[in-house]
């Protein structure tokens, strides 16, 4: 009976042993065990963002092995927090320590990338989301003109001043412009730059395919030449937009039903002004677009554009591709 009860407490003493120095083991491998890093990383930790979602952030780049050890090396190492900000890790061996050395301070850098298509509330919440709401604030007080805030990366300093980043957008448009001699050539297809730029917006909106845009930018300037009213559900969009979803679904009671100069179901003629900041591939469709018989066109659920000369094949092709 003595013996049993030895052998009893020897296994309750043993096993928390054994399972501690089990745990432990796995964590040192972790935690110090190399991560090949087999190409250059580049990626933005946003602020507000907990050590969880950086971690798990983390873990998909290949950069750490586990979220929860990663916790628990902060844990252990309070003096060691993570920052957000602009990061750029190399190829190479790392272990869990040095990831961590890496983002005790953000960059003094930050990508900024605004994507083609994107309206002018869109470019401040995604500022909001990676600078935060100071630097969103100030952003939003800019002189920002929607249509000329050219999509691109930008590369921000941390005590950038927002104004400045509204100027360089707009620079970086005047150069496109210049450089693609936007001006003159809507001049000479009998357009000013700004209606160029209105049909690009609403083309960019309206076509995701490219190889299609210049056919249905010719679609778009006849029904506008022609006196039809240019009936693109990207305008509608625009004016039903809110801070909830800023290009919200449009319904066939919307097309009588929304009260707006935007609408080009119930008004003719070109919108007051771009409804997004359209990307160089649009502006250049709408500059060398295709006359065709056309009138119509949808984008079925097949991924292709389906074109109709009659209301008739029009409806067909509705009834058709999109279900």
């Amino acid at each position: 009976m003595k013996k049993a009860i030895l052998v009893l407490l020897s296994i309750v003493i043993i096993l928390p042993i054994i399972s501690f120095v089990g745990a432990y083991l796995y964590y040192a491998s972790v935690v110090y065990g190399k991560v090949n890093v087999s190409e250059n990383k580049e990626f933005a930790i946003e602020m507000g963002s907990s050590v969880e979602e950086i971690g798990n952030q983390l873990k998909d780049l290949g950069l750490i092995k586990s979220t929860f050890i990663l916790k628990v090396y902060l844990y252990l190492n309070s003096d060691k927090s993570l920052q957000a900000g602009y990061y750029q890790v190399k190829a190479g061996d790392m272990s869990l320590p040095e990831i961590v050395d890496v983002l005790q301070s953000g960059s003094f850098e930050t990508k900024l990338t605004f994507i083609e298509g994107w309206r002018i509330e869109e470019y401040i919440d995604h500022a909001r989301k990676i600078m935060g709401d100071e630097f969103a604030d100030e952003f939003e007080k800019a002189d920002l003109k929607e249509g000329y805030m050219f999509p691109d990366t930008y590369v921000v300093a941390a005590d950038n001043d927002p104004k400045k980043l509204a100027i360089l957008m707009k620079d970086h448009f005047e150069d496109k412009a210049k450089d693609g001699d936007w001006e003159q050539r809507a001049f000479e297809k009998g357009f000013t730059l700004d209606e160029v730029i209105i049909m690009a917006s609403i083309l960019e909106r309206e076509m995701h395919i490219a190889k299609d845009r210049e056919i249905v930018a010719g679609i778009l300037i006849k029904r506008w030449q022609e006196g039809w009213p240019i009936q693109a559900d990207a305008t509608i969009q625009y004016a039903k937009g809110n801070s909830k979803d800023w290009w919200p679904t449009v319904t066939r009671a919307d097309l009588q039903g929304v009260n707006s100069p935007y609408n080009t179901y119930l008004n003719k003629g070109i919108i007051p002004a771009p409804i997004c900041n359209p990307s160089a591939s649009s502006i250049e469709a709408v500059l060398n677009y295709k006359e065709s018989d056309y009138w119509f066109y949808i984008t079925g659920n097949d991924g292709t554009t389906h074109y109709a000369v009659t209301l008739d094949q029009h409806n067909q092709n509705v009834s058709q591709y999109i279900k």
